[in-house]
């Protein structure tokens, strides 16, 4: 089995990447900047593919063909078929709050509408492949910042908000073809995303 991991120089992604080779998985792993991913470069059981959510993840159009070309990849290099996917692309506004207003597109569109165009793709793949469906999975880190609008970061917490309401509709939607779907929800954990900015209300 191939897993693809989205937004794989997320520091909970990575770590997770670690435990996925142990178990002696295939991994491709997507990145803004597949630099960043160098510790992984000289394993035989990973390929690495630079994705941008503004490039790659554009449109529901160019999200299919990203993964198409993913699909691709794991039948070329290993010849398995994708059957899990961690989405754990994921950003966090400024903390200074009049850039808010012109933080607020990329806020919605890397947390929820890039990935939605992904897994919409992968769906559609799940439907039409139903054999490859069965005992497939989808993880995807959301957060608790979803569950109600705070003072610190309620446009992050509102799109984490709408990529839960979407997953739920995608677990109900694919549970008939054995996809299992995983929403994620981490509370306040200390990583880059978080560093330098100043804990709120």
């Amino acid at each position: 089995m191939a897993i693809l991991i989205l937004g794989a120089t997320s520091e909970i992604a990575m770590e997770n990447a670690r435990l996925f080779l142990a178990r002696r998985e295939n991994l491709i792993l997507t990145a803004r900047d597949p630099k960043h991913l160098a510790e992984f470069a000289d394993f035989e059981a990973v390929c690495t593919i630079s994705c941008s959510a503004e490039t790659e993840l554009r449109d529901f159009s160019s999200a299919s063909a990203f993964w198409t070309q993913c699909t691709e990849l794991a039948q070329n290099a290993w010849g398995e078929e994708i059957r899990g996917i961690y989405a754990a692309q994921g950003f966090l506004h400024s903390g200074d709050r009049a850039r808010w207003g012109e933080e607020l597109e990329a806020t919605f569109f890397v947390n929820l509408t890039s990935v939605a165009f992904f897994l919409e793709a992968a769906a559609q793949w799940f439907e039409a492949h139903p054999g490859s469906a069965k005992k497939a999975w989808i993880a995807v880190l959301s957060s608790v910042a979803g569950e109600r609008g705070r003072y610190s970061n309620y446009p992050y917490g509102a799109a984490k908000a709408g990529l839960t309401a979407y997953l739920s509709g995608l677990r109900a939607r694919l549970f008939p073809l054995g996809v299992s779907v995983l929403t994620v929800k981490p509370g306040l954990v200390k990583t880059r995303m978080i560093a330098k900015r100043p804990q709120g209300r």
